[in-house]
């Protein structure tokens, strides 16, 4: 039986593992460009998202572009994302979580999300799922 660093160096190593990597570096620079667009094309044209999980998931570009443009526009056009660890691969499966930083003036917020993603052959999102807690969400703290 393979020890527990030669599972993790097999995992390191399948060809998806970068590419999975480098989705969720896109999708962040993407919510901070606040650029809809670009983050619909991660997705596949009949994918799922879920955020948080346990509300209703916007299914396809047209719904998924809706609710981000929102997401964008009460957060002032911009979301930070910072990755909090490294992400978690397996094949065409990833969890990665972060710290985004929503929100203007008063209203700024600290958000700490598990983003799950599970990708199609050709490299697009075809479900996202993000877990936040209703103790995830704190006020920001003063610049």
């Amino acid at each position: 039986m393979a020890d527990i660093a030669q599972l993790f160096s097999m995992l390191k190593d399948k060809p998806d593992y970068e590419y999975m990597r480098t989705i969720f570096d896109r999708y962040r620079a993407l919510m901070l460009e606040g650029d809809v667009d670009g983050i619909c094309n991660l997705f596949a044209p009949n994918a799922v998202w879920e955020e948080p999980v346990g509300t209703t998931p916007a299914i396809g570009h047209e719904a998924i572009r809706a609710r981000y443009a929102a997401a964008l526009s009460r957060s002032g056009g911009t979301i930070t994302m910072v990755p909090d660890g490294v992400p978690r691969i397996a094949g065409h499966r990833a969890l990665a979580n972060s710290i985004a930083y929503a929100g203007t003036g008063d209203n700024r917020r600290v958000i700490e999300t598990s983003n799950v993603i599970e990708c199609d052959e050709d490299g697009l999102i075809t479900e996202m799922k993000v877990y936040i807690g209703p103790n995830a969400i704190k006020p920001a703290p003063a610049d």
